[in-house]
């Protein structure tokens, strides 16, 4: 009995009859295994250990160690430099190192905080002696946690509910990793589930899993959750049992000692053998390991032999400091200057941060090159102001990248716009060289004047002969002069251009090294602002929106978002700007920004990002999650909200904030405003403009002049003030999400800081969460608020209507509430949001004496019958 206590409670009975299976099947297994034919193991392993390794037939390669899998590979992880191959592009079974791809996927789509929940297909269609960690069907745990479950206990049924979770169903999900696969470069992987149990037509390559891998380890969360021992399941109303997982990789959990680990994933069938990614960084090189159909345990002697050829037999070079081969040497026409007649060093150079990876004993003379100038959207975003590439190779071998970059006289890289496109000219030298062709011309017609004017003649019948032959000659040709002044005039011209260009943009520079310390992005500002946002409420348009995360702009699904805008009433999408999880969703031109914040940039291109909206006629709103912000809270502890104890306070879902006293919190907000608003956006909403609520945050340490209530509400409310304040500076409206139950509690309102006739009374727009999901039963005289869709909403904007009417001459924020658009399926009673169910909550709104509206879905996933089409 002892025995069943070790195991998970809900496991016992699937393990007593998985118990039951395997001993009938052993039982007829030996009845007939003398009639099957049988294959030496240990023959099937010489013929594997004895494959040929392919890098060691380049010659002047370090030679690679003979090891037992039948594929393996050692890759950069950045340059994606193949320092070891041996097979890598055979068709093998990956196991469970597919969830590999599985949890980046999630990253990349969905938000942490997200609660998967478990279906009867997602816990029964994974058979009972698989990988699992126990979840029963209707229980549910946040994301972040599904990963773990994933990636330390290589939980079967959590990657199926995970997938039904972000895509709606596994076999779309699968359709999704199979896209992103071949967007990574796989050449030779198709996969048919999430977790890597047996298919025929689930495989892989090692190249293509390592390639898969690489990505996976830029994400800073993957690699904590890939690189975790130990991980503890406490107990939740959502999933009631205490249980801890353990990692069966080695390397990871300690069995065998290695330094610079940064995570991997063990993977076993009997089809696949064992297989093995890891990754791990010494000495500047990342480098991932992948091994497939290898024998236990020689797949992790494998792993550390691989890592000790990597780390022992090469190295990192940055070839900005040794290799000038490829630039223009001491030319005048590549530099920039300072003063008409000085000039300080080359405009071009190799990015400094750009490495390539050679073995120990060659050197950057010994590679070869290749200029090339077709550079991906990625490159440019990383490089910024990269003009083209430099490819090197040794042996034949890529070995990395090099971008040719612009760059000041100060030696950083430029900031200058459209660089990519831009041809850079020294204006002092052309300026020069029309000078000098002026003063030729000048001087040749000097000379001939003198010729001519001391001609002598011999007759006066020469004379007048000559007289009449130039006369003539100019009479016919009287054109050519017309040419000369016209000629004379343009290099002139070119001359006073040139001059103008010169000293404007010297102008230009000086005022932006004067402004290099501001933190907050120039955008334009227009005289009386106040007036303009009067026009503002007359005529702005009446929202329709969605909102979008930004995960989501960041794929081709956009295009799907946009599709379903043009079809039906919808115009407007709210998209994530600063994320729930303090991730900034792209990469943002502010100091403040790059200084606080080391968030997954999942948009490559905002500004293309924008104008594709606008060319769709979308009002773009950007969303910025304020005060709860995890990142900023552990990258800055001294601005997070601590305990007495000086340990970080998080929510009822463990996520940790900032604190909302601090100046430094509130700056870098409004640096995040102005950007927006530099950039283009129509309108800056923010959200989680609150304190935080639950046990935990009561331990709170705030920067209160008074610890009370009203000191809350005035908090919240003046730094409301202020940033509306910074965006009318812009002609930009500002709205603020504020929970929708502080219209009809008083006490929410106070403890969370919110207060609405306050609030009104500051802002542009007020956008109540009015989600029945949100509403205790009872509210309303309902008894399920959430099986109630219109009349929740009705109710709760009609109690708005009772709090804003005595507001005189509707001198107050324009109201456009936040609709549910999806399923609460942690309420008691809840029922299933469909079209019939969200569009009962539009029409609540529009009899309730309100026009706006926006629908909330944290996968953006949005159903088309609930709108009325274009």
């Amino acid at each position: 009995m002892n025995f069943f206590n070790d195991f998970h409670n809900k496991n016992r009975i699937r393990f007593i009859a998985a118990s039951f299976s395997m001993f009938f099947a052993a039982f007829f297994m030996l009845q007939t295994a003398v009639h099957a034919e049988t294959v030496d193991p240990s023959e099937e392993a010489l013929k594997q250990k004895e494959a040929p390794i392919q890098s060691n037939s380049i010659q002047g390669w370090p030679e690679g160690p003979i090891i037992s899998a039948e594929a393996a590979i050692l890759m950069d992880a950045n340059t994606k430099t193949i320092l070891y191959s041996k097979n890598i592009d055979e068709k093998l079974y990956p196991a469970s190192t597919t969830k590999i791809m599985t949890c980046l996927l999630a990253v990349e789509n969905a938000k942490l905080d997200e609660q998967v929940v478990f279906s009867h297909d997602a816990v029964f269609s994974v058979p009972n002696d698989g990988s699992s960690i126990g979840m029963d069907e209707g229980e549910s745990i946040p994301l972040e946690q599904a990963l773990f479950g994933i990636m330390v206990g290589s939980a079967n049924e959590v990657a199926n509910a995970l997938a039904e979770h972000i895509s709606g169903s596994v076999s779309k999900y699968v359709d999704e990793m199979n896209k992103r696969a071949k967007e990574l470069g796989c050449q030779n992987t198709h996969f048919a589930n999430t977790n890597g149990l047996h298919d025929p037509n689930h495989y892989t390559s090692a190249h293509d899993l390592a390639l898969i891998a690489a990505e996976y380890f830029k994400n800073d969360l993957l690699c904590k959750v890939g690189n975790t021992p130990t991980y503890h399941f406490t107990p939740t109303e959502s999933q009631p049992d205490d249980f801890y997982l353990h990692n069966k990789h080695k390397l990871i959990n300690g069995e065998i000692k290695y330094d610079g680990i940064i995570g991997g994933k063990t993977g076993y069938t009997a089809q696949a053998n064992e297989t093995l990614v890891t990754c791990a960084e010494r000495n500047g090189m990342k480098l991932i390991c992948v091994v497939l159909k290898d024998d236990s345990p020689e797949q992790f002697n494998d792993t550390v032999t691989l890592f000790n050829y990597g780390f022992n037999n090469f190295r990192v070079e940055k070839v900005a400091d040794v290799d000038k081969r490829y630039m223009p040497d001491d030319s005048l026409f590549f530099e920039s200057d300072n003063d008409v007649f000085g000039k300080s060093g080359t405009i071009l150079n190799l990015n400094p941060k750009d490495y390539v990876i050679l073995p120990v004993n060659a050197s950057v003379e010994d590679t070869d090159f290749e200029i090339s100038y077709d550079l991906t959207p990625e490159e440019q975003a990383k490089a910024g102001n990269a003009l083209a590439k430099v490819i090197y190779s040794y042996k034949g071998i890529p070995i990395g990248n090099a971008h040719v970059c612009y760059f000041e006289q100060n030696g950083t890289p430029s900031q200058l716009a459209n660089a990519y496109h831009s041809i850079f000219i020294n204006v002092k030298i052309l300026i020069m060289c029309a000078g000098v062709f002026v003063v030729l011309m000048t001087l040749v017609a000097s000379v001939a004047t003198r010729i001519a004017a001391n001609r002598t003649f011999h007759s006066r019948s020469d004379r007048i002969r000559y007289n009449r032959r130039k006369r003539e000659f100019n009479k016919g040709h009287i054109q050519y002069k017309k040419i000369y002044i016209i000629v004379a005039v343009i290099v002139i011209a070119i001359m006073c251009f040139g001059l103008f260009i010169f000293f404007n943009s010297k102008s230009q520079k000086d005022a932006h090294t004067k402004n290099t310390d501001e933190i907050k992005p120039e955008a334009p500002v227009i005289e009386e602002s106040a007036d303009n946002m009067d026009v503002w409420k007359e005529n702005h348009l009446k929202v329709k929106g969605i909102y979008v995360t930004g995960p989501t702009a960041g794929t081709d699904k956009l295009d799907d978002i946009i599709s379903l805008i043009n079809e039906t009433e919808l115009n407007t999408i709210v998209l994530d700007v600063k994320d729930d999880n303090g991730n900034i969703t792209f990469k943002m031109d502010n100091e403040n920004v790059i200084e606080m914040n080391s968030g997954i940039a999942y948009i490559k291109d905002i500004s293309a990002l924008l104008k594709k909206l606008k060319e769709n006629d979308i009002y773009v709103i950007a969303r910025i999650a304020c005060f709860k912000d995890p990142i900023l809270a552990k990258a800055h502890p001294e601005l997070a909200l601590t305990a007495p104890d000086n340990s970080l306070i998080t929510d009822a879902n463990g996520n940790a904030w900032v604190n909302p006293c601090k100046e430094e919190v509130w700056n870098y907000i409004i640096s995040l405003v102005n950007s927006c608003c530099a950039l283009g956006f129509d309108e800056v909403q923010l959200d989680y403009v609150r304190f935080p609520v639950g046990q935990k945050a009561d331990d709170a340490l705030y920067d209160l002049v008074s610890d009370d209530d009203d000191a809350r509400r005035n908090y919240i409310t003046e730094f409301l003030a202020k940033v509306t304040e910074e965006g009318h500076k812009h002609n930009i409206p500002v709205s603020a999400d504020v929970f929708g139950t502080i219209i009809n509690s008083n006490k929410d309102s106070k403890h969370v800081g919110q207060d609405y006739v306050n609030l009104v009374s500051n802002l542009d727009i007020i956008c109540p969460m009015i989600y029945p999901s949100h509403y205790a039963d009872g509210e309303f005289k309902l008894d399920v608020p959430d099986a109630h869709p219109y009349d929740t909403v009705n109710k709760a904007l009609e109690k708005s209507n009772e709090i804003l009417n005595p507001i005189s001459n509707n001198n107050h924020a324009v109201i456009r509430p936040w609709l549910q658009a999806f399923t609460a399926t942690w309420v008691k009673g809840h029922i299933k949001y469909e079209g019939k169910e969200i569009r009962a909550q539009i029409q609540a709104v529009y009899d309730a004496g309100y026009d706006e509206w926006i629908l909330w879905n944290s996968n953006s996933n949005y159903n088309i019958d609930a709108l009325t089409k274009s």
